[in-house]
């Protein structure tokens, strides 16, 4: 399980972990780069370039670049082999070794963990070291652990609630972020519990606590599992921490009263890392008051889950008599500090145990010795060139980059060669020292000298310092001469600072090599050749050859083709090329290519020499279209053998070859009863008259056929999708022939929709839409008022439409009740018209008829539904309560049917005096605040409000049924739609518009056309109208209405 949750936690880690962040992801300091990135990575992934990371793309040009290479300096240290960098590119990459950050050689249980690597980059005339940073993020793949899967616990039956057992601690090799978090227990019973502490080393301790007595006679033995839970919810979403757990069987034992008692509550001392082994450095004590065995102690040490290594390897106790015994050498440069518990516990049939702390700080002792490690460049100048990397001595840790051998002197010191070129220059860089003393303080500090007899007295080179501490460069200090001095010997000495100082030194032998100063010269500047295409695999195509004054490797010649062209040629040791693959022509018809001739010297020498190769033709290409798909259309009803659009296929053979037709492809859909191919042209015509509406898109294939070989052809798919004219009448599905009459209530609102005409149009787009009209309205009410109303229909065409009950929307063919349905009790018959949006458009009528009948109630049935009594007498009522409830019950009716006659007679008499259009000229209003607002008020007018104050909002054409009075105000209607955040203050009324008998409210006798009167119009969010304030004459008819309703009421 543990396994699968790694590989799980790995996969989810590389697609969450971003690019950048394995590439340079901190800021540079000088030539220090750091990365960051987590662990367990897949072999072979690229951390960073430091090329570009160390900006020595932008130092050096792309030929600079090319010479330069890139190695580790200390390629056999513990954090390199983890790695591996390119030698020409600078990419450093993972290499094959599991990048385990938990591991014992890198950062196991360690809150942060940086490794170095330290780069060179060469040749010398360019070198320096790039300083790598890697911060190794850690996952959580471990899982905690416990020494035993199973222990044995004793547990006194006297012992008290509350008491507390030490429980072993696991261990978890991740960090501490993914460390121990908690422990669980699975007790099985309400008397155990656990609690939690902290250890001196901050590490999470796990104790048993007893919630109840325990009772031996009743059940004598229990057991639990401890599970330890580590920190994994906070790596990788989605995944669970990890677990390990132990089994404790307790057993319930008789009571022994008395704890051993240390003499100390704490013990804590020093002791140097030098002590001998089986030094005793402390001893402990404890007492018990209980006699017997109950009295006699034995004392254990008890670990830490935070050590490396577990402490019985290094440090014992004396069971008997407390002492602390050093059992094996201490090394403070790997463990300083020791931090762990002896436990006292009596020798009872129910041992008790007391603990005590005991930290052991470990002293530094000047033991150990500077280790020196150098490194020699000079693989640049060695003509045995490896890149391995030796360890020589584990001591002296020396490092070089060749396989040369290696001597060692009689006084056992360090023998180290190099060899470097008689025309190097002066201060050029000869190698790399880098020291180090794990001591600490003044026994930790290094000062290193060369000494160089060098010629005639003064030294050939020199040692320098650094910016790192502990890092050294050897460098030539003059000119070499292979003919006075062949070779160099260097003693390198380091000593620390300690007391009494320790030293080491080391030898260095640097040689002087001749030079490589004569290029290959070819015996023809230039090569030029033919070759057919398709040719065979290994044909050679020409020899080339060139010669070298040098001797030996310097004198030994390598061929080499350019970049481009050895995917295509080889040649090898002898000069002969050969092609590797088949050529084609028309890919490649000229291959132009140069050949370098390469000694093997160090810097190696080269000349170049140019191959020209001419591809001959063969006929060997298909005629190949240029689109994979072509897509034309044609309008319908287009005539036979109108052209459609034009196919293009090409041959790349040359012109001898690259003669074809065009076809139409045979296929099941017999495409060519529809379309034809022009066989030269490749232009597709029509053979019939189409039909949108029948076949609206085709789909054949074109080929086209060699002229000279049948099985050389090519095909294409055309797609051909006839567009739609306007040839379709719109057809509709509601009204029809047989459904054409609607029945509806006279008291339906206005605005609201009664019915929905429906038609269709099999055209698409514009030619397919329709919009809807009321051509005409006819009644068949003999009425005056009908009479009137067609005669003004007649009058006014369709502008007088929109004064008829009835409207329709032109583009959802809504059909809205207009105006008040309760003066109408008659049949009224709409002829509909639908047109489409095409060009012409087409067209169809309908007649849909409406009875509106006051009978019908609005929102019910025509069946009319039996009322249910008002109330239920009860046995609990008095009959004096009856009486009086059924004597107010009868007044309230009757007043109110009193009311609604009388209403209905004076809204009667209204209309009578409303049969002709009332229009109010101008209604004048003053605006007081910023709005604009422009909405259409009728088919002719519309109604602006401009953001300047005290503009002028102009309401023509008002209908008389559209002033509603009431007693103190009155209220103008209209279509202007919602007025949010609009106040007026004024409104001004023109009378000599408003004939004597169209004033229904009384406007003539109230404003004169030279008066105003300031109003307040408040703009209605609910209706679209307009609330005018004033104080206006009470009209007598309306007063007299009221008064006589309250007196019939009281």
């Amino acid at each position: 399980m543990v396994t699968l949750q790694k590989i799980i936690i790995v996969v989810a880690q590389t697609f969450l972990l971003d690019q950048r962040q394995r590439s340079a992801s901190a800021a540079r300091d000088s030539n220090t780069i750091k990365y960051d990135l987590y662990e367990e990575l897949p072999f072979n992934t690229t951390v960073g370039r430091l090329a570009e990371d160390a900006n020595i793309t932008s130092m050096y040009d792309k030929h600079t670049l090319g010479r330069l290479n890139y190695y580790f300096l200390r390629a056999d240290s513990v954090v390199a082999k983890f790695f591996r960098v390119d030698n020409k590119t600078g990419v450093l990459s993972t290499s094959d070794v599991r990048l385990d950050r938990d591991c014992a050689e890198l950062c196991r249980r360690k809150e942060t963990c940086m490794l170095s690597l330290d780069v060179v980059v060469q040749p010398v005339e360019y070198f320096q070291i790039i300083k790598v940073r890697v911060e190794l993020l850690d996952l959580n793949d471990n899982a905690p652990t416990f020494r035993e899967s199973h222990i044995l616990l004793s547990i006194n039956e006297a012992s008290p609630i509350g008491s507390s057992y030490l429980l072993p601690a696991a261990v978890d090799d991740d960090s501490p972020k993914y460390g121990i978090q908690r422990y669980e227990i699975e007790s099985g019973t309400e008397k155990l519990g656990l609690v939690f502490s902290t250890s001196p080393s901050l590490q999470l301790e796990a104790k048993l606590v007893l919630r109840s007595v325990l009772d031996r006679e009743l059940e004598a033995r229990y057991q639990v599992v401890l599970r330890a839970i580590d920190g994994g919810t906070h790596a990788v979403e989605g995944l669970s921490s990890l677990t390990g757990s132990i089994v404790i069987d307790i057993i319930v034992a008789d009571h022994n009263d008395n704890k051993p008692v240390f003499d100390q509550s704490k013990y804590d001392i020093t002791v140097s890392e030098d002590t001998p082994v089986n030094s005793v450095v402390l001893k402990v004590s404890a007492t018990d008051a209980d006699d017997g065995l109950n009295g006699q102690i034995e004392y254990l040490l008890v670990g830490d889950s935070s050590h490396h290594q577990p402490h019985d390897m290094l440090i014992s106790v004396n069971n008997h008599t407390g002492q602390v015994v050093l059992t094996a050498k201490l090394d403070r440069e790997k463990t300083s500090i020791y931090q762990l518990r002896v436990l006292a516990r009596d020798r009872g049939s129910d041992p008790l145990t007391s603990e005590v702390e005991l930290i052991i700080r470990v002293a530094d002792a000047n033991d150990n010795k500077p280790s020196i490690s150098v490194t020699f460049l000079q693989e640049q100048y060695n003509n045995n060139n490896n890149n391995n990397i030796h360890n020589l001595n584990r001591n002296f840790n020396v490092n070089i980059f060749n396989s040369k051998l290696f001597a060692f002197s009689k006084k056992d010191n360090k023998l180290v060669s190099t060899d470097l070129p008689e025309d190097a220059k002066t201060g050029s860089f000869v190698g790399h020292v880098s020291v180090k003393d794990p001591d600490e303080g003044n026994s930790g500090s290094v000062d290193c000298r060369l000494h160089d007899s060098g010629v005639n007295g003064i030294p050939t080179f020199l040692l320098q310092n650094t910016t790192f501490a502990g890092e050294y460069r050897i460098v030539l200090s003059g000119p070499l001469d292979r003919e006075l001095n062949s070779v160099f010997m260097l003693n390198l000495s380091c000593r620390d600072r300690g007391q009494p100082p320790l030293t080491s030194e080391m030898m260095l032998e640097i040689n002087v090599k001749d030079i490589n100063d004569n290029p290959p010269i070819f015996d023809k500047p230039l090569y030029k050749v033919s070759l057919s295409e398709n040719n065979f695999i290994g044909e050679v195509v020409e020899q080339v050859t060139a010669k070298d004054a040098d001797e030996g490797l310097n004198g030994k010649i390598d061929y080499a083709l350019s970049e481009h062209a050895k995917g295509f040629f080889q040649i090898d040791e002898r000069g002969l090329i050969s092609a590797i693959v088949p050529l084609d022509r028309e890919t490649n018809s000229v291959f132009e290519m140069d050949v370098v001739a390469r000694d093997r010297g160090v810097p190696s020498l080269t000349s170049t020499s140019h191959l020209t190769i001419i591809v001959d033709d063969l006929n060997d290409e298909k005629p190949t279209f240029t689109h994979s798909t072509y897509s034309f259309s044609i309008f319908e009803n287009e005539p036979v053998g109108t052209a459609i659009g034009t196919v293009k296929a090409i041959d790349r053979d040359s012109n001898q070859f690259n003669e074809f037709t065009y076809r139409m492809y045979s296929d099941h859909q017999q495409s060519s009863r529809y379309f034809s191919v022009h066989p030269n042209t490749g232009v597709i015509s029509s053979r019939i008259i189409f039909d949108r509406e029948q076949h609206n898109l085709y789909k054949f294939y074109v080929t086209s056929v060699d002229a000279h070989l049948d099985v050389l052809s090519g095909s294409t798919v055309v797609i051909c999708s006839i567009l739609d004219r306007n040839d379709n009448y719109p057809e509709f599905k509601y009204p029809t022939p047989t459904n054409n009459t609607l029945h509806v209530s006279s008291y339906y609102p206005i605005g609201q929709p009664i019915v929905k005409v429906e038609a269709v149009d099999k055209d698409i787009n514009a030619n397919g839409q329709i919009k809807y009209r009321i051509v005409s309205i006819e009644s068949n009410d003999d009425s005056d008022d009908e009479d009137e109303m067609n005669e003004e229909l007649d009058d006014e065409d369709e502008n007088a439409l929109k004064y008829f009950p009835f409207q329709i929307d032109t583009t959802t063919g809504a059909i809205k009740v207009a105006k008040d349905l309760t003066l109408y009790n008659n049949l009224f018959k709409l002829n509909i018209e639908a047109t489409d949006l095409g060009t012409p458009p087409n067209f169809r009528q309908a007649e849909l008829n409406i009875r509106v009948n006051s009978s019908l109630p609005y929102g019910s049935s025509s069946k009319q539904t039996k009322n249910e009594s008002l109330f239920t007498l009860g046995g609990a009522f008095t009959l004096v309560f009856v009486i009086i409830l059924t004597s107010i019950s009868f007044v309230v009716i009757v007043s109110i049917l009193v009311c609604l006659v009388l209403c209905r007679q004076h809204r009667k008499n209204q209309n009578q005096k409303s049969k002709h259009k009332t229009r109010l000229s101008l209604i004048s209003v003053t605006c007081d605040g910023e709005y604009e607002l422009t909405r259409p008020f009728s088919n002719k007018d519309s109604i602006t409000m401009s953001q300047n104050c005290n503009s002028k909002l102009n309401l023509p054409y008002l209908e008389t049924t559209e002033l509603a009075a009431t007693d103190d105000n009155f209220i103008v209607e209209s279509n202007i739609g919602n007025v949010p955040n609009v106040r007026c203050s004024s409104v001004k009324f023109g009378k000599k518009y408003l004939p004597v008998e169209q004033d229904p409210i009384g406007l003539n006798s109230e404003y004169s056309p030279n008066e105003s009167q300031q109003h307040q119009i408040i703009p209605q969010t609910n209706h679209n109208k307009l609330f005018v304030s004033r104080k206006k004459k009470e009209h007598k008819n309306r007063r007299a209405l009221i008064n006589y309703v309250l007196l019939v009421f009281l």
